[in-house]
C-alpha cells in the first residue's frame, strides 16, 4: 500500500500491470532488497529479477524468501545492519524485533 503512494505512476504500454510497478520501484529506490517473489510465476519473477537488479542489489544473498532481509523482520535486519537507508513495516514487526 505504501508503495503506491511514494512512487510516480508508470504507464508504459508496452509493460504489464507488475513490471510498470516494479519499473516505478526501481526508479524511485535504487539500489533496495526486494526479496521474495514479485510475480507468481517464476519464470517471469526470474526475468524481472535479471531486468531490474537494483532491487536485489542491497539483498544478502538470494534475493528470494530465502534471504536474510525477506519477511516481517527483513527490512528491519536490512536497516539495523546498514545495508539500507529507508524500510516500511508494521509497528507489531517493529516491537517484535526490538523485543519492545
Amino acid at each position: 500500500y505504501l508503495e503506491s503512494l511514494v512512487l510516480t505512476r508508470s504507464c508504459d504500454p508496452n509493460l504489464s500491470l507488475s513490471e510498470n510497478r516494479i519499473k516505478a520501484l526501481a526508479e524511485f529506490f535504487g539500489r533496495a532488497c526486494k526479496a521474495g517473489p514479485w510475480v507468481p510465476e517464476p519464470t517471469r519473477n526470474a526475468e524481472l529479477k535479471k531486468k531490474y537488479p537494483s532491487l536485489c542489489a542491497a539483498c544478502r544473498s538470494s534475493c528470494s524468501e530465502n534471504d536474510r532481509y525477506w519477511g516481517d523482520g527483513g527490512a528491519l535486519a536490512c536497516l539495523s545492519e546498514g545495508a539500507g537507508d529507508v524500510m516500511w513495516s508494521e509497528l507489531n514487526d517493529v516491537k517484535a524485533y526490538f523485543k519492545v
